[in-house]
């Protein structure tokens, strides 16, 4: 990541907080991993462009120079090396596709589908959509005993196996796995989203608004422990009999005593041990300082959820659910969209290597589904696991 500073030098209006922006490039580089800040320049040095676009005299646009000389400070702090890591693995992991097949840096290429007969990696096909896919991945699970990791931590990272066993190329079925897994995974890459305000307006507009819609009716997002609110998630469970994805599944028609009964006293959330890997529950609420669960006033009602699983480099949506009263308020785009902005900022996600959100494949579910995907900024990948510490057949 290259982080450019915005000079504000010819900003009065901004003086007093010149300092702030003149170091936090710096101290974004010391807690994201692979960023590279350019500094600030010499006010003398600036090339000033669109005077006066900000008051007489004022403007916060430079010529090209200006951030030229940044790019420049950024490459001698490893910018130029880093990129040419990533390109030099890129280019290594694109050799395995199909040689006529390679995607050039400005056109996305088709993976061939299964029908086509390639010994390479390549895409299964979906119905209702033609899969562009540029970029196979072979994701860090990131186990590590030595930097802390539990027996936990390895259970996670040896259950990839079997979780994504219809999802990924896996290093060891690699001599007997001739087809390409039934589904094509959906992921978002969290080096994409910058700022978070300017990633919402990056998406569709009508995507858009339906998260909007969930900030204006007031609805909060926060971490949550769901034995606290068993009745809450039977309500939102079912409340449809059919979802995006289809049927609803049986484990979602539990009853009430099945999800633990009623709750007599407040739970907390779990919180990651291991910034790696872990499970974690995210909420949206609306405020009823009345609300129960049975005899507990717990003071908000739960009406959307989705719990996270975090293996490594990589993240996936375990379940992701809205009470049909509230899915026209986009209860579910904002669930979604809160956690990508919380993966940015919080120490368990990107700045602890977090790369990538996955929410299943592109064949799961209908069109519908395949659509909320693609509007959330998720995009078809083809995923190959190595072998690698504490993956294990």
């Amino acid at each position: 990541m290259l982080f450019l500073n915005q000079q504000v030098d010819y900003f009065p209006k901004l003086e007093d907080r010149q300092s702030d922006f003149y170091r936090f490039g710096a101290l974004v580089a010391e807690q994201a991993p692979n960023t590279f800040f350019g500094g600030a320049i010499d006010k003398e040095q600036l090339a000033l462009a669109d005077v006066g676009s900000c008051g007489p005299g004022n403007t916060l646009h430079f010529q090209a120079e200006t951030y030229r000389a940044m790019i420049e400070a950024a490459m001698a702090q490893g910018l130029g090396e880093a990129v040419a890591q990533k390109a030099a693995k890129k280019t290594e992991l694109q050799a395995k596709l199909p040689s006529a097949q390679h995607p050039s840096d400005s056109t996305p290429t088709a993976v061939p589908s299964a029908t086509q007969p390639s010994s390479e990696l390549r895409s299964a096909p979906c119905k209702f959509a033609e899969l562009v896919v540029t970029e196979i991945i072979e994701p860090d699970l990131q186990y590590s005993p030595e930097s802390g990791c539990t027996t936990d931590c390895l259970k996670i990272v040896q259950s990839t196996t079997t979780a994504f066993e219809n999802y990924f190329y896996q290093a060891h079925r690699s001599k007997t796995q001739v087809e390409p897994p039934r589904f094509t995974p959906m992921m978002i890459d969290l080096e994409t989203v910058g700022d978070f305000t300017e990633w919402i307006y990056s998406r569709p507009a009508t995507y858009r608004h339906q998260f909007q819609k969930s900030e204006r009716a007031g609805y909060a997002f926060d971490r949550v422990n769901l034995k606290n609110h068993t009745a809450d998630v039977y309500d939102i469970n079912t409340s449809k009999d059919v979802r995006s994805g289809g049927a609803i599944r049986s484990t979602l028609t539990k009853s009430i005593e099945e999800l633990g009964g009623l709750p007599t006293r407040m739970l907390e959330p779990a919180t990651p041990k291991c910034e790696r890997h872990w499970r974690q529950v995210f909420g949206v609420f609306a405020t009823d300082e009345h609300h129960r669960q049975g005899d507990l006033v717990v003071g908000r009602r739960l009406i959307a959820y989705l719990s996270v699983v975090r293996f490594g480099e990589f993240a996936t949506f375990a379940q992701i659910m809205g009470h049909a009263d509230h899915l026209s308020e986009g209860v579910v785009n904002f669930v979604a969209q809160k956690f990508f902005e919380l993966a940015t900022q919080e120490s368990w996600g990107r700045a602890s290597g977090l790369r990538y959100l996955m929410y299943g494949g592109a064949q799961n579910g209908g069109e519908g589904l395949y659509n909320f995907k693609r509007r959330s900024g998720m995009n078809p990948y083809i995923v190959s696991v190595p072998f690698q510490p504490g993956y294990s057949a």
